[in-house]
C-alpha cells in the first residue's frame, strides 16, 4: 500500500478545510471537516457575495494574546486574506461534513493529507487504520502538523513521532526513504512574540 511523508488531503484527494488555501488548480478534492466552526470561514470564503476580492477581509489575530507581546503595534497588527479567490479557481472541493473516522472506506484516493490533524485522535490507531483504509492501493500519505496531543480530545495514547511512524508500519504503510523531514511552520504562533 502506499508510503507516508511526514499530513491529510484526499484525491482525488481527501483534505482538511485547512488546508485549502494556495492549493493547485484543476483537481477534483474532497476536503473533510466535521466543525462548523471551521467549515462556516469556508463558506464565506467560497462565496462571491462575500468574498470578492483578494485581500478584502482584514482581522486582527494577537489583539487577544496580550503575554510575550514586544509593543503594541505589533499586538494591532492586522492580517488580510485571502491571498487568492478560492471560487475562481479551476479546482473542484467537494465538502464532506462529518467525522473522519465515519467517512466510507468504498471510496478511494490516491492521495490523503492530514494537515495538524492525527494528533487530535482519541485512538491514533483508528485514525492510522481509517487512512490506510481510504487510500486506493500505490496511494499516498502525506502527514504535516506536530504531536500535541489535544487534552480536549482525551488521547488515550499519547504517542512520539517514532511510535506513530512504527504503528503506521504495523497497520501496513510503508515509509519512503527519504521522504521524512522536518518543516518548520509558525501554526499559533506570533512571529513577532517574545516566546517562540
Amino acid at each position: 500500500m502506499g508510503g507516508i511523508s511526514t499530513g491529510y488531503v484526499f484525491f482525488s484527494p481527501l483534505l482538511p478545510i485547512t488546508a485549502l488555501n494556495g492549493f493547485e488548480k484543476g483537481l477534483n478534492v474532497t476536503a473533510n471537516e466535521y466543525s462548523h466552526f471551521m467549515t462556516l470561514p469556508l463558506q464565506f470564503l467560497l462565496s462571491p457575495q462575500t468574498t470578492s476580492s483578494i485581500n478584502q477581509h482584514t482581522i486582527h489575530p494577537y489583539v487577544f494574546n496580550l503575554s510575550h507581546q514586544r509593543s503594541t503595534s505589533s499586538l494591532l497588527r492586522t492580517v488580510s486574506f485571502p491571498d487568492v479567490l478560492p471560487h475562481t479557481s479551476a479546482t473542484r472541493l467537494h465538502l464532506l461534513q462529518s467525522d473522519f473516522l465515519t467517512l466510507p472506506s468504498s471510496t478511494k484516493y490516491h492521495l490523503v493529507i492530514t494537515l495538524f490533524f492525527i494528533d487530535t485522535a482519541i485512538n491514533i490507531i483508528d485514525y492510522l487504520q481509517q487512512i490506510y483504509d481510504l487510500l486506493l492501493p500505490g496511494g499516498r500519505w502525506i502527514n504535516l502538523g506536530p504531536l500535541l496531543w489535544t487534552p480536549g480530545s482525551s488521547p488515550r495514547m499519547e504517542l512520539s513521532l517514532e511510535e506513530v511512524l512504527e504503528l503506521a508500519k504495523l497497520i501496513g504503510f510503508q515509509l519512503e526513504k527519504g521522504s521524512r523531514r522536518q518543516v518548520n511552520t509558525e501554526y499559533t504562533s506570533n512571529a513577532e512574540g517574545m516566546m517562540r
